[in-house]
Order: structure tokens, then C-alpha cells, then sequence
């Protein structure tokens, strides 16, 4: 629920996620720092067995500078030249720390997806390609009907009782469309039958 990839965007952060952005934020403005202590005694900061904060932080580092001597890529329509790219080589202070944290946010997140496509379940949001993004706020949240907000969770996650899910849940022998007599998915169900799409 915490991917800022999947189809449905939730105003929720990872409690993982904060604490690895909040640690490389201190160790980078403690390496950065221009009192003479702190430079040389250099302090290290605990983080657990698994991750390492000035692992994170070296790795970050090299991946920024790798993309810049790679160059900058276009990932949709617009025109070459039409977005500006901040180049590590080029950035100072508070901008090189918050180039360090977003590339750890896009670790974390790239981490949560691989997690989402090795679920077969929860993760078919990653194979849908006709679904369209949606992001929500808070108020959106506060001003819903709540079953509409279980619907779109329930939804994106695949968990709405489609035959097909039904099937899998037991409660069910046939897993057919009654319409076009396909698979019936959740995806098939909202998006993909013909039959229903052509009768409106």
C-alpha cells in the first residue's frame, strides 16, 4: 500500500522508509558538517544488522553519479530538452542531501515492487496496463464514502470477489465471465470485458 508506483496512490508513508531518509539525512549533514569535531571524529550512526546507513548513503552516491554519466532519459512524450535534470556534479548542501534521500526513496519503493511482482495475489497491480493512476489525499480520504475507499483498496489489491477469486477462496466452482465467457478477474471485471464495455 506504501508503493508510490502502484495504480493507487495512498497519502500513507512507510515507517521503514522514514527512518532509513531521516538517518541518511543526519549522516549526510554530519559528513558535511563544518565544525572541526565533528569532521574528524566522524560519529557513526546505529541502524540494525541489515542495513547500513553509510552503505545506503555510498551507495546512493555512486548511483547518482552513474546516472549523470549516463545522461538523462526521457520517459515520456515530451520533447527532448523540455525537463531539467539537477546533475550531482553541479549541486551543493541542502539540494545534494535531498538528491541522496530520493534516491534512497526510489530504492525503497523499487524493493517494495519486486516484493509486489513476486506476490501473485496483491501484486497483479504491476501487470495492469489499462488501469489508470490514481492518487489520493486526505481530504479525498476524509470526504469518501468509506465503501468507496474499501472498493478501491479491495480493488487495486484483487481482493473483490470476482469468479475468479472466488474459485480461489473455495466458495466457488467456476471461474467463468457469464458474459463473455472469459476468465473472471478483477481486472476483466472493471476493465476488460467486451461484452460489458460494448453494452455501456
Amino acid at each position: 500500500m506504501y508503493c508510490r508506483k502502484a495504480k493507487l496512490k495512498l497519502p500513507m508513508k512507510s515507517i521503514l522508509e522514514e527512518f532509513k531518509c531521516g538517518k541518511a539525512r543526519l549522516h549526510t549533514m554530519l559528513e558535511e558538517s563544518d565544525d572541526p569535531v565533528v569532521k574528524t571524529v566522524q560519529p557513526s550512526l546505529k541502524t540494525g544488522r541489515k542495513w547500513k546507513v553509510t552503505e545506503a548513503v555510498d551507495e546512493a552516491k555512486e548511483c547518482l553519479k552513474r546516472k549523470e554519466v549516463i545522461g538523462q532519459t526521457q520517459t515520456d512524450c515530451r520533447g527532448l530538452g523540455s525537463t531539467t535534470a539537477k546533475w550531482w556534479s553541479k549541486t551543493e548542501g541542502k539540494e545534494k542531501r535531498d538528491m541522496i534521500i530520493d534516491e534512497i526513496r526510489n530504492k525503497v519503493d523499487s524493493t517494495r515492487v519486486q516484493k509486489a511482482v513476486q506476490q501473485p495475489q496483491q501484486g497483479q497491480w504491476t501487470n495492469w496496463d489499462t488501469a489508470l493512476q490514481r492518487s489520493l489525499t486526505w481530504n479525498d480520504i476524509w470526504n469518501m464514502a468509506p465503501l468507496r475507499i474499501s472498493f478501491l483498496i479491495r480493488s487495486v489489491y484483487d481482493l473483490l470477489p470476482s469468479n475468479a477469486n472466488l474459485v480461489r477462496w473455495g466458495k466457488k466452482d467456476n471461474p467463468t465471465c457469464p458474459l463473455c465467457q472469459g476468465r473472471q478477474t478483477t481486472e476483466h471485471v472493471l476493465s476488460s470485458c467486451n461484452v460489458a464495455l460494448s453494452q455501456g
